[in-house]
């Protein structure tokens, strides 16, 4: 009976290390999630749009940065590392609509599996919808140990590796945009048409939100609290939107929402000596004309790198000298030193 048992039992791990093998073999010459340095840039490696959560969770890690941007897809887009003209290796972190619940979790995954010294944090509006604190994908356990080291074996020995190593292409043109290392995401032009309906998307999804950030600030002020804790530096602003977006929120009949939002976010930092900047005050770019994507804006919520580097610029970061140039020739070095504009006082 024992020798049985013992024959099984050893047939099951045999089976269960050849599988293993198998799969090891196959993931890690496709590379799904982009970990090995080196590898192709030109790869089509759909997980890292499919499983964007999980795939941000790894290249943290294998990245080791000593800075994260995080925030929604507005940071992965507008946000690109090589803007910054210092030595700290810089990795953004930014995932499709992150809520602010989500980027707690990741900034605690971020200091505790890398060497992370600094924050840069993007606020957008609807990460603080009281309904919607997750989005599918993420992982409730982020920021644990046991958590972390499953996503690492995951990453290579799961059913879920081997499925998205299969989807990896070598010869299919990317849509959307072309990822970087360091996780910034070089996103193709917009058309006008692509614009008008993302407006009429988002008028819908903010009449549909819940405005109660009472949770939402509770999880900021316990990002803001664990980052002071740890001697992690935090910079944090909130997103300049185009003025079609902010006239979406209103049409929304959120204005008044979306400015108590801006103010209860100041006074938490101001709570705690945390400066928030407001990358739309002092910005002429959220007024520029915007049909397709232009210079300044991808789209009505995303902007330009452009005008990501004035954001990091205001947060007192150093950008590269011959992108000072080009913000100061267009006005931009001024963002942050302005009255807000409203959404309540925009009507198309």
């Amino acid at each position: 009976m024992l020798a049985t048992a013992r024959s099984l039992l050893l047939g099951y791990l045999a089976t269960a290390s050849a599988t293993c093998v198998a799969v090891a073999t196959f993931v890690l010459p496709a590379d799904p999630y982009w970990l090995v340095a080196g590898a192709q840039a030109d790869r089509i490696r759909p997980a890292l749009e499919l499983r964007m959560r999980f795939a941000k969770t790894v290249q943290l890690i294998e990245r080791a940065p000593r800075r994260v941007l995080i925030g929604s897809s507005t940071v992965y887009r507008g946000l690109d590392p090589e803007a910054i003209d210092d030595a700290l290796p810089t990795f953004n972190l930014g995932i499709s609509s992150l809520r602010i619940l989500e980027a707690r979790r990741y900034v605690q995954h971020a200091t505790r599996f890398a060497p992370v010294e600094e924050v840069v944090l993007g606020l957008d509006f609807f990460m603080f919808d009281a309904d919607r604190r997750t989005e599918p994908g993420f992982d409730a356990a982020l920021g644990g140990l046991d958590a972390s080291i499953g996503s690492v074996l995951a990453s290579t020995l799961s059913w879920h590796a081997l499925r998205d190593a299969w989807r990896v292409s070598v010869d299919a043109a990317p849509q959307d945009g072309i990822w970087q290392r360091n996780g910034h995401k070089r996103t193709f032009p917009r058309s006008a048409e692509s614009n008008s309906a993302l407006l009429e998307s988002a008028a819908r999804e903010y009449a549909a939100m819940n405005p109660d950030s009472g949770p939402g600030l509770a999880e900021l002020e316990a990002l803001i609290t664990y980052c002071a804790e740890r001697s992690v530096r935090l910079r944090i602003f909130f997103t300049p939107v185009h003025i079609s977006y902010m006239n979406a929120i209103a049409l929304a009949g959120r204005s008044d929402d979306f400015v108590r939002w801006k103010a209860a976010v100041i006074a938490l930092g101001e709570r705690h000596g945390q400066r928030i900047v407001d990358a739309s005050l002092g910005n002429p770019a959220v007024v520029s004309p915007l049909a397709a994507s232009s210079r300044h804006y991808i789209d009505p919520s995303h902007y330009s790198p452009l005008v990501g580097a004035a954001v990091l610029h205001a947060l007192g970061l150093r950008v590269r000298q011959d992108l000072q140039q080009a913000l100061a020739s267009e006005g931009l070095l001024a963002i942050g030193a302005a009255p807000a504009l409203k959404p309540g006082n925009l009507r198309p």
